[in-house]
């Protein structure tokens, strides 16, 4: 009966530093989809999704989330008059600018991701009572600003557009 030699130590060490390897390709991969995905928006209503499964939401967790573009905002309760800037490719911002009467300056207030300048309205409005003008600007492809990616598909046809 043949006895079988150990796994030597190199052995072990050469296959984790493989398996470490391939690691980090994977996050580094998932961390790229993740900034494609936070700077690139849809202008369609977010889906709702029934239940998922494990692989789905494990897939989900690899490419990250779709962000959708929330242009519903109220008007705000205070007067105000709607700015629109334009960046350097042409594509409009949306804002609105509140002055009012001896103002001790100017406070400009950016929203957060998936949000618009409409949820910051209180805020704006408790800086006005202070004695502030106020500035609040959609971000690219938020609220009613431009800049949507369209929604790509894998498939390209070689048909033209209508």
């Amino acid at each position: 009966m043949e006895k079988t030699k150990p796994k030597n130590f190199r052995y072990y060490l050469r296959l984790t530093l493989w398996v470490l390897l391939v690691q980090a390709l994977l996050a580094n991969i998932s961390a790229s989809i993740y900034a494609y995905k936070f700077t690139h928006f849809y202008d369609q209503p977010a889906p709702r999704y029934a239940g998922q499964n494990i692989f789905d939401q494990t897939w989900k967790l690899f490419v990250g989330p779709r962000f959708y573009k929330n242009a519903e905002e109220a008007e705000p309760s205070f007067p105000y008059r709607r700015v629109t800037l334009e960046t350097s490719d042409h594509i409009a911002i949306d804002g609105w600018y509140s002055p009012v009467d001896t103002a001790k300056g100017c406070v400009v207030l950016l929203h957060g991701l998936t949000a618009n300048k409409g949820y910051l309205e209180k805020e704006a409005a408790v800086f006005r009572t202070w004695g502030y003008n106020v500035l609040l600007i959609d971000f690219r492809a938020h609220g009613k600003s431009g800049g949507c990616s369209p929604p790509r598909s894998h498939h390209r046809s070689s048909y033209p557009d209508p």
